[in-house]
């Protein structure tokens, strides 16, 4: 799906940062666009995002990135843009989850 070119906006996936690790577009198809080149699995749908085309996920969806020793930092800053739209009734929704090393989760409220 077409999410539009992107926006003006801030340099992502910038390779001249040399410790990252990955940097996952939305665009359709997915992909890592850093050097690892990493395998994106996701049954995700695109839509417009802040910059160019947006992941979207809904309850039973998911995008999966396979793993890799460089992912596997002592020390790693998750930057992401995510818009909710309706929070979990009961439970949590995962927007990054790494085995139970480390995980960002949407709640109920909020």
């Amino acid at each position: 799906m077409d999410g539009g070119a992107p926006d003006a906006g801030p340099a992502f996936c910038d390779p001249s940062l040399p410790t990252l690790a990955l940097c996952l577009r939305c665009e359709d198809p997915a992909r890592d666009e850093f050097g690892y080149a990493q395998t994106v699995d996701t049954d995700a749908t695109t839509t417009r995002g802040a910059v160019g085309a947006a992941g979207r996920l809904e309850a039973g969806t998911r995008a999966r990135v396979s793993d890799a020793p460089h992912l596997d930092g002592a020390e790693i800053t998750v930057e992401l843009f995510a818009r909710v739209d309706a929070l979990p009734s009961a439970g949590r929704a995962g927007l990054v989850d790494k085995n139970q090393a480390f995980g960002l989760f949407v709640y109920p409220g909020g």
